[in-house]
């Protein structure tokens, strides 16, 4: 009862309106408090582990690109090389070549 209400009742019957146990209710809603409460806890938790994995996975494919990318600018400098050495005796060979 609110507390106009329970004014209501004293000034009618003279008698004070004695508090009543928890209903059920307010049972309900303290068990739906706390179910909320572990779930926000649960959902901090797998949230905050799957960062620690995006960045995981993150670390290992920057690695792993890297890695690739410093291959394949090592096999084009070979590449590179090998057609300056082929340019340079294809013009000690002809030199009517206009590498020459």
């Amino acid at each position: 009862m609110s507390q106009q209400g329970e004014a209501g009742v004293e000034q009618r019957t003279g008698q004070i309106p004695q508090q009543r146990p928890p209903t059920t209710g307010g049972r309900v809603r303290e068990a739906a408090d706390e179910v909320g409460g572990t779930a926000r806890q649960q959902a901090q938790a797998v949230t905050e582990e799957t960062k620690a994995q995006a960045r995981q996975a993150t670390d290992r494919l920057r690695e792993q690109v890297g890695g690739e990318t410093q291959a394949q600018v090592e096999r084009m400098t070979q590449n590179f090389r090998g057609w300056a050495d082929d340019l340079a005796s294809m013009a000690e060979t002809n030199p009517n070549s206009p590498v020459y």
